[in-house]
C-alpha cells in the first residue's frame, strides 16, 4: 500500500507537454454487425460519446489511432457490449475477443496490454457477489472494515502484479484512487442502506459523526479519477449524506427532489471546475432518472451560464431532451390500452379532467399495499373533476381481473399485456411500479413522477384543483 501512497503524492509533478498518438489494434471473433465506436467515457452518463468508429475486415481486425496529451478512460462498443480501457498517450494495444465467449475472452498485449488486463479483472471482481442484506444490514465497524480490506486487497494485488515503476506513474495513481474512492463509496451507501435493508428508522442512531472521519484524509479535487464513474459516486453520495443533515430529514433509499437539490446547492458554494461539473451533472442526471425534468432544465441552464464544459453540456442536453415531454406544461403522451371488457381506451379521451395515473400488475405487493390508500383517495374526491386511472402491466388478463375484484376499486381500468416490453414504460421514463402521473384537465404533465396515495396524493390533486378556480 506504500506505494499506492507515495504515487499520489509524486503524481502532480508529471505533465504531459504535447499530445501523442496511442494506438489500438485488436481482432474480434464472431462480431458480423460492421462498426465498432471508440467512446470517451464520462463518470455521469452511460451515452459517451463517439470519439471514432472502424469496420472490421474480413478477418475481424480493426485499428484506431488517439491523440491525447494525457491518459484517458475510453471503451469499445461492440453493438450492446462496452469494453473499458484505460488509454495512455503512446500506448500500442493490442486486443483479442470473442463476442460469443464475453467478457472470458478479451485479452489485452502491447505497451499498456498488461495494466488493461489488471485494470478488467478489477472491474470484473472489485463488485465479488456479496450478500447485500449481511454487508449494509450490519454495523458502521463491519462495513468500514470491508471496505478497508477491499482496497488493502486491491493494492496487494497491484504489487503483486507490477514492480516498481513498471506500469507507470498514472495508471499506478489512477488505480490506487480508484481503489480508495470504491472503499469510501461503500461507506458512504451505508447510512442510506442500512435503513433500507433492515426497514427500520431507529438503525441510524448508532451512526454518529465520527463514522465519517475518514473524510478527512480524502481530497475532494482528484485529477486521475476525473472520467471515472467511481469519482462520481463518491461526490454524489458526500452531498446526499450533507443534504439529508441540512435538511434534517430521514436517510431513505430512494432519490427525493428536495434531497436533490439540496446537495446540488451545497456542492456548487463549496466545490470549483471539474469536482463542481462532475457532481452537478450527476445530480441532474438522477433528477432526469426520476423524472423531475422541470427542476432539471433549470439547474442545466444555470451550469450553461456559468460556463460548464462542452462534454457536460452535450451529455446532459442529450439526457433531458430525450424525456423533456415529461417536464412540467408539456403535453402528456397519448396511449391506448384496452379495458375489462376489450374495448379500447386512450389517454387523450379523458381531457376535461384532472387524471391521476397508477401505473400497477397484479404480482406487484408494493403496488397492491397501495391500493386501499387509492380506495380512500377516490372516495376524497366523489364528484369532483378528477379521474383515477388503473393502467396494469399484467401480461395475464386473467391475474388481472382477479386482482380487480379483490381490491374492489372504482375508477378506470386498463391493460397493457405488452407487461414491461410496453411503449408507455418508456415514453413515461420508468422501470418500477408503483408509478404515478399527475395530468391536469388540458391534457399536460403535472407532475411524472408523483406522489403516492399513501403519501402526498390527496394534497397535489386538491392543490391542482384549486388551481383551476
Amino acid at each position: 500500500m506504500k506505494r499506492f501512497i507515495l504515487t499520489l503524492i509524486s503524481l502532480h509533478i508529471l505533465c504531459a507537454v504535447q499530445a501523442q498518438h496511442a494506438h489500438i489494434y485488436g481482432s474480434v471473433a464472431n462480431f458480423t454487425s460492421g462498426k465498432i465506436y471508440l467512446l470517451k467515457e464520462l463518470p455521469f452518463t452511460t451515452d459517451w460519446p463517439v470519439i471514432d468508429s472502424a469496420v472490421t475486415n474480413a478477418t475481424g481486425n480493426f485499428v484506431f489511432r488517439i491523440a491525447s496529451k494525457e491518459p484517458m478512460m475510453s471503451a469499445l462498443r461492440f453493438n450492446d457490449k462496452v469494453l473499458r480501457m484505460y488509454v495512455s498517450p503512446d500506448d500500442s494495444l493490442y486486443i483479442t475477443l470473442d463476442i460469443h465467449i464475453w467478457p472470458q475472452s478479451i485479452s489485452f498485449s502491447g505497451k499498456g496490454g498488461k495494466e488493461n488486463n489488471f485494470y478488467l479483472h478489477y472491474r470484473l471482481h472489485r463488485t465479488a457477489p456479496l450478500n447485500q442484506n449481511l454487508l449494509y444490514g450490519g454495523y458502521p465497524q463491519g462495513i468500514a472494515y470491508v471496505a478497508d480490506t477491499c482496497y488493502a486487497n486491491t493494492a496487494a494485488a497491484f504489487q503483486k502484479q507490477f514492480k516498481p515503476g513498471e506500469a507507470g506513474p498514472y495508471f499506478e495513481a489512477f488505480m490506487s484512487q480508484l481503489a480508495l474512492y470504491q472503499s469510501a463509496v461503500k461507506k458512504l451507501m451505508f447510512p442510506v442502506y442500512q435503513k433500507y435493508v433492515k426497514r427500520d428508522d431507529s438503525v441510524q442512531a448508532g451512526i454518529d459523526t465520527s463514522y465519517f472521519a475518514f473524510l478527512k484524509k480524502m481530497p475532494f479535487d482528484v485529477p486521475p479519477l476525473y472520467q471515472a464513474d467511481v469519482y462520481g459516486q463518491f461526490l454524489y453520495w458526500y452531498y446526499k449524506n450533507r443534504a439529508y443533515d441540512a435538511l434534517a430529514q430521514p436517510r431513505i433509499f430512494e432519490d427525493d427532489e428536495r434531497i436533490l437539490t439540496k446537495q446540488f446547492d451545497i456542492a456548487r458554494t463549496e466545490l470549483k471546475g471539474a469536482p463542481y461539473e462532475i457532481h452537478a451533472a450527476y445530480v441532474i442526471q438522477k433528477m432526469i432518472s426520476k423524472n423531475y425534468i422541470t427542476n432539471a432544465g433549470k439547474m442545466i441552464e444555470y451550469m450553461k451560464q456559468n460556463g460548464a464544459s462542452p462534454d457536460v453540456v452535450f451529455a446532459l442536453d442529450r439526457a433531458y431532451q430525450r424525456l423533456a415531454h415529461l417536464s412540467l406544461g408539456a403535453m402528456a403522451r397519448d396511449f391506448t390500452c384496452a379495458d375489462s371488457l376489450g374495448n379500447p381506451v386512450s389517454l387523450s379521451s379523458l381531457k376535461g379532467k384532472v387524471v391521476y395515473i397508477d401505473f400497477w400488475a397484479s404480482w406487484c405487493g408494493p403496488c397492491r399495499k397501495e391500493m386501499p390508500y387509492s380506495r380512500m383517495l377516490i372516495d376524497s374526491f366523489h364528484n369532483k373533476p378528477v379521474t383515477f386511472l388503473f393502467v396494469s402491466i399484467d401480461t395475464d388478463k386473467a391475474n388481472w381481473k382477479r386482482a380487480l375484484k379483490q381490491e374492489k376499486l372504482n375508477g378506470i381500468h386498463l391493460i397493457d399485456t405488452k407487461g414491461w416490453q410496453s411503449s408507455i414504460l418508456k415514453d413515461y421514463n420508468f422501470t418500477s411500479i408503483p408509478h404515478y402521473v399527475l395530468i391536469d384537465a388540458s391534457g399536460r404533465i403535472v407532475n411524472a413522477d408523483a406522489p403516492r396515495p399513501s403519501g402526498g396524493a390527496y394534497g397535489a390533486i386538491k392543490q391542482l384543483l384549486s388551481d383551476r378556480k
